[in-house]
């Protein structure tokens, strides 16, 4: 019986408190918040592409929200006489780079962020474009997050060469601290163990009578 009170009380606890968890949400340009929604745009060198992110939701998990890390990602594939290259023959070796301007590929297609929250700069290392997949911009924009408006905007150029701009997307990597326990919580677990006590003093009594 006394294991069972005992229990009962670490489940009853268990409910009010927890450990630090980590988790990681994706917030994309794209109003469809797709991997793959379509929202094409075409950069000659020296083109730009601003996006704007929503990420408001993040903060309905409260005060108790820690930001490690917010990655920026690019949906982007290289271009084919002018056209989405992954469309040309179905094969992905139209979008390798090629030095022989008949075949109409470029020798090197890349892109870079150069505006974020509206600070112009270079940020990061310049990514270069061939394949249709999402590129890692390695840039970390915790620092550029805001709770007031939850929205992010960036701009991204092609540095040199051109391609297809399709989607944005920001990966932020957090923590969720323990929620405290209430001291009221505290207290009826103490009189619930002090109730396992009273019950073994009964027991003892009743078999010395």
């Amino acid at each position: 019986m006394k294991r069972q009170y005992y229990f009962l009380a670490t489940i009853i606890l268990g409910l009010f408190s927890s450990v630090s968890s980590a988790a990681t949400q994706s917030f994309w340009a794209t109003t469809s918040q797709s991997d793959t929604a379509w929202a094409p745009k075409f950069l000659n060198e020296g083109g730009s592409k601003t996006f704007n992110i929503n990420y408001s939701s993040l903060y309905n998990l409260g005060n108790n929200l820690t930001i490690n890390s917010a990655k920026l990602w690019l949906l982007a594939v290289d271009d084919y006489y002018g056209n989405h290259c992954s469309e040309q023959g179905g094969t992905s070796s139209h979008c390798n780079d090629d030095t022989n301007r008949r075949t109409q590929q470029d020798p090197l297609e890349q892109a870079k962020i150069v505006n974020i929250e509206g600070i112009p700069g270079i940020y990061g290392s310049p990514i270069e474009i061939n394949e249709f997949k999402w590129y890692d911009l390695n840039i970390n924009v915790a620092n550029y997050l805001s709770i007031v408006d939850g929205q992010f905007s960036a701009t991204v150029k092609a540095a040199c060469g051109d391609f297809w701009y399709k989607n944005a997307k920001l990966v932020v990597d957090y923590d969720l601290k323990p929620v405290p326990v209430p001291a009221a919580i505290w207290l009826f677990g103490s009189a619930l163990m002090g109730l396992t006590g009273m019950k073994r003093k009964s027991i003892r009594r009743n078999v010395a009578a």
